[in-house]
């Protein structure tokens, strides 16, 4: 049995590579064995008087040369060997594991939970930097604009300059986010986990640690960005979690589409999934006023516990997925 799956493996591996080996009959041969290291089939015992020659042009199948091998009969090939599952190329198992795990995750952060608790964070951090750092935000770049262009206006040079530093870590926050998509899998495994778990030890750091305005500001968008880039779809809708504009007006199209002329449940599901979506927004950036205002720096521990708690649900609900197939 072992014998017969190790050479069918390897027969879809030279089908796929595009080459095609001539079993020709075997003699004075106790076995054959599949080297997985070097994709090579040797025959063990005495010398054989011919072995597997590499040939092109050949019409050879799997289970002709099966047979003519002898390892199994007839009956035998056709009960083990079912064709369905050899029509896709080979992949190997830890391939095969790393990419059921990717699905998984993916899965796992778009769920609701994921989305609300990503979204309190965004809108505790706008609030975070508007009251507590020069009436700046985290994460609207569109605010940022329009109190640049206003200032900008009105002579304030200073207040100016204020906001084109959380600018500048939205653009290297996109940046960032592309290098980890260029990075996954090879280096980056997991670049969507990999960007949480950044932004949560950026927040812990700065909330126990402390860090100049200078680096504090752009910092925020930097991570925020990155949470932004990888979390922005829950169950069929799409979001954004450091925002709410999009949000509201999603939501309030998928309502009416979904009540006039004629009621649909599902749009109205997703308008429900983004109507709580907006509403943590704005809790979210409640929490962040009234935090800032009694814990000022110390507040950011509050957005890094409500990440924190995301990422777990995500492992959670991987390892829940990953025991049930076991």
């Amino acid at each position: 049995m072992g014998r017969l799956l190790h050479f069918a493996w390897h027969w879809l591996r030279i089908l796929y590579e595009g080459t095609v080996w001539e079993v020709t009959s075997v003699t004075n041969a106790d076995c054959v064995v599949y080297d997985e290291h070097t994709g090579v089939v040797n025959m063990q015992g005495h010398a054989p008087q011919t072995a597997l020659a590499h040939v092109h042009g050949n019409d050879l199948t799997l289970k002709q040369a099966v047979l003519k091998l002898g390892f199994v009969t007839e009956a035998e090939f056709d009960k083990i060997v079912d064709p369905k599952k050899m029509a896709a190329p080979y992949v190997a198992h830890g391939e095969r594991r790393q990419a059921e795990t990717a699905m998984d995750i993916e899965a796992a952060k778009a769920h609701s939970n994921v989305a609300v608790l990503s979204t309190l964070s965004g809108g505790f951090l706008d609030a975070f930097t508007y009251l507590g750092h020069g009436k700046v935000f985290a994460n609207s770049m569109t605010g940022n604009i329009v109190l640049l262009a206003v200032n900008l206006a009105a002579g304030d040079w200073h207040q100016a300059a204020r906001h084109v530093s959380p600018l500048v870590g939205f653009a290297c926050g996109i940046l960032a986010a592309r290098l980890l998509q260029l990075m996954s899998p090879r280096w980056v495994r997991q670049p969507a986990i990999a960007a949480l778990i950044v932004e949560i030890v950026f927040l812990t750091a700065a909330a126990l640690k402390g860090l100049p305005e200078f680096w504090l500001i752009p910092g925020i968008s930097f991570v925020a960005t990155l949470q932004t880039m990888f979390f922005m779809r829950s169950g069929t809708v799409t979001y954004t979690s450091v925002m709410t504009t999009g949000n509201l007006r999603r939501c309030v199209q998928l309502l009416f589409e979904s009540t006039i002329p004629r009621r649909d449940s599902a749009g109205l599901r997703d308008a429900a999934v983004l109507g709580a979506i907006s509403l943590s927004f704005a809790l979210g950036a409640m929490f962040g006023g009234l935090a800032t205002r009694h814990l000022h720096d110390t507040a950011l521990c509050v957005p890094a516990a409500f990440l924190s708690v995301a990422l777990l649900d995500i492992c959670r609900r991987v390892f829940t997925n990953r025991s049930a197939e076991v």
